[in-house]
């Protein structure tokens, strides 16, 4: 069993998880509750679960303000002590990709970016010269790609994405499915979630947090 997280207060994108997996979706937003109650939320709902995945919200290391506590992903990723797989957009970019990821890994060496996923690759060979250029200069291995395909979009509007329920998504279920069994390396980016175990005891840490205030 597993279960879904949206970073922020996005009630969009959680729509789309529940239809997409079945699955409730919750909301982890530092800015709201504060970083001992997004602790809390995860530790709480993950209990029991396989794997438990948090969707980001714009680029990793966008939030309010400049600092590197802006309620980011990063942010968040960092306050939960969980791995991270970044989703690059690979589309009209050859050695380069190895240089935006390489900036992401060296801008808060403190985020534990375990992987990446291509997004927008034209073909399986294009796929194979990326990933070489970015397990080569960065480190950091790549666990697959998603085909460039119009047929995966979702149409916007003023307020972002349409919600799940406003379309057909049947045969776009399908299609993901199909190219998570082809593209992604799905077995490790389960080992990766699997290598995950929480360093902190959740009473004792938050008691340990308000104690120092």
């Amino acid at each position: 069993m597993w279960l879904l997280f949206k970073v922020g207060p996005d009630y969009i994108d959680p729509t789309h998880h529940e239809v997409f997996t079945g699955h409730h979706s919750h909301n982890l937003d530092i800015f709201m509750t504060g970083e001992d109650a997004v602790i809390q939320i995860f530790e709480m709902y993950s209990q029991g679960r396989d794997i438990s995945i948090v969707e980001g919200v714009m680029g990793l290391y966008d939030g309010i303000g400049n600092e590197k506590d802006n309620f980011s992903t990063a942010h968040l990723a960092r306050v939960l002590d969980i791995p991270v797989i970044l989703v690059v957009n690979a589309k009209a970019i050859s050695t380069s990709i190895a240089a935006e990821v390489l900036g992401f890994k060296m801008f808060d060496e403190r985020v534990n970016i375990k992987g990446v996923i291509l997004n927008n690759v034209s073909s399986q060979k294009l796929y194979e010269s990326l990933k070489e250029a970015v397990e080569k200069y960065t480190g950091i291995e790549c666990l697959g790609y998603i085909p460039r395909n119009e047929q995966l979009a979702t149409e916007s509007r003023h307020l972002g994405l349409k919600q799940a329920f406003e379309e057909d998504n049947a045969q776009k279920q399908e299609l993901f499915k199909e190219i998570a069994q082809n593209c992604l390396n799905l077995e490790r980016i389960k080992e990766i979630a699997q290598e995950f175990e929480s360093s902190r005891n959740m009473e004792n840490y938050a008691k340990n947090r308000i104690s120092k205030r």
